[in-house]
């Protein structure tokens, strides 16, 4: 069977296994057996489990539609991070995990651990260069049945664990020197018991040696390096390299590793340390060439960036004409593709028709809890966003929830900590 790739239109044949997925459906749906309807019926979903979906925007490339929150979700919760000298988190890069119990965020120099209601506990770790000292960070993910934090620490080329419980310091173990920055979302996940995900920085694409993603044990060693399907041959000089491709991404659905490489066209599961496609973006008259998609050409083209994903839908920005963000869905149930454009005119947030608050797009962080998303929002850009003439005319669906964030609102000052909003999806 013939698979359409997107790095410099080439045609490759689909991998052997997809096809034999499609041999067996075809023999399911054209045999009769003693079988029950249900069995056929769990064998047929099981068979389609790795076949990838089409996502055929060149078909749908002109439906939009407005978008409201309130589709997807039911409520939004606000905890005001408790300041105070010792739980400063100040501006700059930042991420976050959150349990049922607790929330753990990071400015590079310093992890401190909140309760769920906002209250500061401690900080996590020591600022240092001794053992289980961090002067920075690059990235953390958590064993939340164990109760582990493992953080990558910058410079060191190693991953500290400390109990999330008590802070502790555990033990630590080595890691690669180019792997597991924040710049890419998901940059570093835990994929299994003591089994490790970690993508590859972004500036290094060129190199001769460049791999993707790497997997590797909590020993330190590496079980397996995923060539990059789009740098890996690069090695034409007309190419200007000040384009770098820093989109890639991964997140975990339904405890699989889902992985992008920025400018691809497919998004693929991590299975038994093999890459599969889970979906495959039809783009059509919109897909360009490698050289195309990073030289000065590339407006005229789609580029893909931070995914969201849910049981019904895939959610993701895209790039289109001159750098415009545009929010899109994919609806798995009936496998249409339309842009998302809220009341507002915005193309790039989701319509929050809930309390009349933000429009929002989640940050993506992992370790969370299911079925909710995240923003970690800066109190003086809530203070100045919702102002009393904005929230007088916004829409809610639920005016008592409208006049919690008011008071909400109104106690915030600017000068306190970053606001996380929590979306309760349906």
């Amino acid at each position: 069977m013939l698979l359409h790739l997107p790095f410099n239109n080439i045609i490759i044949r689909m991998n052997p296994i997809i096809s034999s997925y499609l041999i067996i459906i075809l023999c399911l749906l054209g045999c009769r057996s003693g079988h029950n309807q249900e069995q056929n019926t769990i064998l047929n979903q099981e068979s389609l489990e790795h076949i990838p979906m089409i996502i055929d925007i060149a078909r749908d490339f002109n439906n939009e539609r407005e978008f409201r929150l309130s589709e997807i979700a039911y409520d939004i919760e606000y905890i005001k991070l408790e300041s105070n000298p010792e739980s400063f988190i100040g501006r700059g890069r930042r991420n976050i995990i959150v349990t049922n119990e607790n929330i753990f965020i990071y400015n590079y120099h310093r992890l401190l651990q909140f309760d769920r209601t906002g209250k500061f506990i401690k900080q996590v770790g020591r600022e240092g260069r001794g053992p289980g000292e961090v002067q920075g960070y690059r990235s953390m993910t958590m064993d939340k049945e164990k109760n582990i934090l493992y953080v990558m620490a910058n410079h060191k080329c190693e991953v500290l664990e400390y109990c999330a419980i008590t802070g502790d310091y555990l033990r630590n173990f080595p890691s690669s020197s180019s792997i597991g920055f924040n710049d890419h979302n998901g940059g570093f996940q835990l994929i299994g018991n003591g089994i490790f995900a970690g993508l590859s920085l972004w500036i290094d694409q060129y190199h001769p040696e460049y791999t993707l993603i790497e997997i590797f044990d909590d020993e330190g060693n590496v079980l397996e390096n995923k060539k990059s399907h789009l740098f890996s041959y690069q090695d034409d000089e007309r190419i200007e390299r000040v384009h770098h491709v820093n989109t890639h991404q991964t997140w975990i659905f339904k405890n699989q590793l889902r992985l992008f490489e920025g400018i691809n066209d497919t998004i693929y599961n991590l299975i038994d340390l093999e890459l599969e496609p889970a979906y495959i973006f039809n783009l059509g008259k919109y897909k360009g060439s490698f050289a195309e998609m990073v030289g000065d050409r590339r407006e005229r083209f789609i580029r893909f960036r931070s995914f969201r994903e849910t049981n019904s839908a895939l959610y993701f920005f895209y790039m289109f004409k001159y750098d415009e963000q545009i929010a899109a869905k994919y609806n798995k149930e009936d496998g249409q593709f339309f842009r998302l454009v809220n009341p507002e005119g915005q193309t790039n947030r989701i319509y929050n028709d809930i309390d009349g608050g933000l429009s929002i797009w989640p940050n993506y962080y992992e370790g969370g809890v299911d079925n909710e998303w995240y923003m970690i929002v800066d109190a003086i850009n809530m203070k100045q966003n919702l102002s009393p003439e904005y929230l007088k005319e916004s829409e809610a669906i639920y005016p008592e929830k409208k006049e919690d964030l008011k008071e909400f609102i109104e106690e915030l000052s600017i000068e306190d900590n970053p606001v996380l909003m929590i979306v309760k999806l349906k």
